[in-house]
């Protein structure tokens, strides 16, 4: 306790204070050291008598708010103390740490830490409370892509500039994707030529709005791959063929 005089060896010594002294009722924290230095902890070399002051100040209260979007009641921390958001309380000036889940699931649906409010995209962050301050953690929402492909299965598909081999399950974030499906290509000497996509779009490169899990097809004619030969008997003869076979 201050002040106190004490003996002690010569050489390198850490002294500190902490973040909040209460004083008949009333919080402290420190203003600055004698020397000018603001940091709690501080070293010194001790080599002659010296006199060490901390000039303190009185701490005052203020709002630290924490809020996440487009989902409330993720749960996070602060200062290792739990919470769940929206968070909205009157707390004492210093340094708190704020904690956000980089995953969370909120009544069964995934989301993924995104970014806070100041674009900062790493989930945890300290701050100094001086004065009413709101925080916002943006999440996003994860979706599950299951790519097709009829009537051969093993399709190289882009989704977003990124190949994957059908059938593929693939975790996205919500929002606008785009898919890629080739031209054509050719599997034991038939050539397959793309002829659409399940929701009737025909050209091998679409934009999709994802806002829930689905299924992606894409249909492909194949050509030259398996000869077939009859033999008939004279006369009038009905012939079908399924709308797609499955190859391999």
């Amino acid at each position: 306790l201050t002040p106190e005089t004490k003996n002690i060896a010569e050489g390198s010594h850490i002294v500190s204070i902490p973040e909040q002294v209460w004083i008949n009722g009333v919080p402290y924290g420190l203003d600055q050291w004698e020397n000018g230095s603001v940091d709690r902890v501080r070293e010194i070399n001790l080599a002659t008598d010296m006199t060490i002051t901390a000039h303190l100040r009185e701490l005052s209260n203020h709002i630290l708010s924490v809020s996440s979007s487009p989902v409330s009641g993720i749960p996070f921390t602060i200062n290792g103390a739990p919470y769940n958001t929206p968070f909205s309380q009157s707390l004492l000036d210093g340094s708190y740490t704020v904690s956000m889940p980089a995953e969370t699931i909120i009544n069964g649906a995934k989301y993924r830490f995104l970014q806070w409010e100041d674009g900062n995209t790493n989930p945890t962050k300290t701050i100094t409370l001086a004065a009413d301050t709101s925080l916002t953690a943006y999440y996003v929402a994860l979706r599950l892509i299951g790519l097709n492909a009829e009537p051969t299965r093993q399709v190289s598909i882009l989704l977003d500039e990124t190949e994957y081999i059908t059938p593929m399950e693939v975790v996205v974030d919500e929002g606008i994707h785009t898919l890629t499906a080739p031209s054509s290509f050719v599997i034991d000497g038939a050539t397959y030529t793309f002829q659409r996509w399940e929701d009737g779009t025909t050209t091998p490169t679409r934009i999709v709005s994802v806002t829930s899990d689905m299924t992606i097809i894409a249909y492909f004619t194949g050509a030259g791959a398996t000869p077939v030969s009859f033999k008939l008997k004279p006369g009038i003869h009905k012939i079908s063929v399924p709308e797609y076979v499955e190859v391999g």
